[in-house]
């Protein structure tokens, strides 16, 4: 039943916990070509041009700076909010239905209760007091049952919202370049997957609704002043050019604040994730305190930002309550004189004074409320900022390839060809990784690729996968570039077995299962025995459907080596890629994993990247690579006997 459980989130991606999971294993995510159970893409990516060779480095997010603070920058993030409402038109049609029959109601509260008054003065005898609260109860009852189902129409449609803003966020995070990721710590992208989609779900769901209330209620009450009394409400107008004023100035600071402290939080989130997931390393150590002093640090730093935000969103709303009990004084002074205070003329009644202090007071109350609005609104805008920019962040290389997503004519053979390859990563332009390499690997056949550290041979495997382009030379595969082919098309030829084999906080069953999401419990338990995971996982309580923990973390190396291996099988893809696959092992573990990669051999192309005599023996063909280019070629028995030469010097560095 875990299992089943398991497998279903596995393939539809639904929660956030689950989502956020790929992001410490995209690599891994990509390998297996799972973007595609994470939904369509947000939008239609364009066709890279075949011709233009070379690879690019993806824009750098903006998470240590803060924004452009131009209004358009702004107002284009404010719209593009509004557009995600447009599917909710229905509940916010019911939304602002109730909120027009609730404020209806709240304003016509002080008019009646002005004619009562007035009413009582004039004539004593003919208004009873009971029945006139009642009725007035009556009324506010009803508002009440407004405000209820106002606050349930808006609530299921920001949370409808948002959680397509998080679903569209994450998808454009799972189609990025590697090089974005490269660049940019998964704290950061988390950060803006949570905390930032918050920012704007308060906004959506509770700051929309008061400053909605807030300008109804403000203009419906505006209206009321005008109609009794035009001379007072001229006088009550005093009051807002400072109120508007402030709002101005001190807006923007809070914004631009607000950014920092979301790009400040960003950065103690990375710290926290990275300590956790390192955290045998900081107590070998001893650097618990090191480290929690830096992460005190970055805490107080984003304190300190929160405080100066609170700081000039308080000098706002003081600003605005000092400036709206002035203008309700000089009503007071003023009306008190138009009500023939002190011998005048009287040109206002005692009700309709009363009438006007309350509207007035509605009025100032909704002002206030608006600029108390207007701050958290600019405090969304910056989190939409930060969430707009990685969506609208263009890959280079995760794209449709030609032919816009018509199907393609299948491969002739799986026959590998690396011509004149030259590489290197993004982030390190100066540094040529691989460099005029040529090789071919022919289907079928066991290829293994040697050399000194840092000479490019785990780089291949990512050229081969395309997780990055080539900067110049041709990688086909069938006699056809890999760059017309569709990325889950190519990721479907090749399956990868690394050095530290990545597995999902799952089930072993689960983990398997990666390799084909539609796998039946048979199969998964095949695919387990013939790479020898059943000879340990039976042992378990749980068996397959034992959990392995955050990383594989209850497993021993061989172990999870056993389980990736497995995945494999299950995919059972023509081409393979053993990356390192045994050489952190001890001899036992070396030789169950060795077992279980025999199953896999057979019938396909492979490809192991290898220093180590025991895992090369069986190759049928070796290439050693030295400074990003193959010097030598051939095979085993042939150049373990070249003297002088370079496979030979690296076995005897062995013995």
């Amino acid at each position: 039943m875990a299992s089943r459980i398991l497998h279903a989130q596995l393939r539809h991606r639904r929660t956030t916990s689950s989502k956020l999971r790929p992001l410490h294993h995209l690599r891994t995510y990509r390998f297996f070509s799972s973007e595609r159970f994470s939904g369509p893409s947000l939008q239609k990516p364009d066709v890279p041009d075949d011709s233009s060779n070379g690879s690019k480095l993806a824009s750098p997010l903006a998470s240590q700076d803060v924004p452009d603070d131009s209004s358009s920058s702004s107002s284009s993030s404010t719209l593009r909010l509004l557009e995600l409402a447009k599917p909710q038109k229905k509940l916010l049609a019911g939304a602002f239905a109730t909120l027009s029959l609730t404020s209806s109601v709240t304003l016509s509260f002080p008019f009646l209760v002005g004619k009562i008054i007035d009413s009582a003065i004039d004539n004593p005898t003919m208004v009873d007091p009971t029945y006139a609260a009642a009725g007035l109860f009556g009324m506010i009852s009803a508002a009440g049952a407004g405000v209820v189902a106002r606050q349930i129409f808006l609530t299921k449609a920001g949370e409808n919202i948002v959680a397509e803003l998080r679903s569209d966020l994450f998808r454009s995070v799972l189609r990025q370049d590697n090089s974005l990721f490269d660049q940019t710590r998964t704290g950061d992208i988390i950060t803006r997957l949570t905390s930032d989609i918050s920012l704007i779900q308060t906004a959506l769901t509770t700051e929309i609704l008061n400053a909605t209330r807030a300008v109804l209620m403000s203009v419906g009450g505006v209206s009321f002043l005008l109609v009794t009394s035009p001379t007072l409400t001229l006088v009550s107008c005093l009051s807002l050019p400072p109120i508007f004023v402030s709002a101005k100035y001190f807006g923007k600071k809070i914004k631009a604040l607000q950014t920092t402290v979301q790009s400040d939080l960003a950065k103690t989130t990375v710290k926290a994730e990275e300590v956790i997931s390192q955290i045998k390393t900081v107590r070998s150590f001893n650097a618990e305190s090191f480290e929690a002093e830096a992460y005190k640090s970055r805490t107080q730093t984003v304190r300190d930002r929160a405080i100066e935000a609170g700081v000039k969103g308080a000098y706002l709303d003081g600003t605005v309550h000092v400036a709206a009990n002035a203008g309700l004084l000089c009503i007071l002074a003023v009306g008190g004189n138009m009500l023939g205070v002190g011998g005048g003329t009287a040109v206002i009644t005692p009700g309709e004074l009363a009438s006007f202090l309350m509207y007035s007071v509605f009025v100032a109350g909704n002002v206030s409320a608006l600029s108390t609005v207007y701050g958290s609104l600019q405090k969304s805008t910056g989190a939409a900022e930060r969430i707009f920019e990685l969506i609208d962040q263009q890959p280079t290389i995760m794209t449709a390839a030609k032919g816009n997503g018509q199907p393609h004519d299948p491969l002739k053979n799986n026959d590998i060809v690396l011509k004149n390859v030259s590489f290197n990563y993004p982030t390190r332009q100066k540094y040529e990784v691989l460099s005029n390499l040529s090789l071919e690997l022919p289907q079928g056949s066991h290829t293994a690729i040697v050399g000194s550290s840092g000479s490019g041979k785990s780089t291949i495997s990512q050229i081969l996968l395309r997780l990055y382009d080539v900067n110049s030379g041709s990688i086909t595969i069938g006699g056809r570039s890999i760059r017309e082919l569709p990325p889950e098309t190519l990721r479907d030829l090749i399956s990868v077995v690394q050095q530290e084999p990545v597995l999902f906080s799952s089930s072993i069953a689960d983990n398997i299962r990666y390799g084909n999401l539609e796998a039946s419990e048979e199969e998964v338990y095949e695919a387990a025995k013939s790479a020898n995971v059943t000879d340990f996982a039976e042992t378990f309580p749980d068996k397959l459907d034992t959990l392995v923990g955050e990383k594989g973390v209850q497993l021993s190396g061989g172990q999870k080596q056993r389980v990736a291996i497995a995945r494999v099988l299950l995919r059972n893809s023509p081409i393979v890629i053993f990356d390192e696959a045994t050489s952190a092992l001890d001899a036992e573990s070396e030789f169950l994993v060795t077992k279980a990669i025999e199953q896999i051999v057979e019938g396909r192309t492979v490809i192991s990247i290898a220093h180590r005599l025991s895992t090369i023996r069986k190759a049928q063909q070796v290439a050693v690579i030295e400074n990003g280019a193959v010097v030598e070629v051939g095979n085993v028995k042939d150049l373990i006997n070249l003297e002088g030469g370079k496979f030979n010097e690296l076995i005897q560095r062995q013995r």
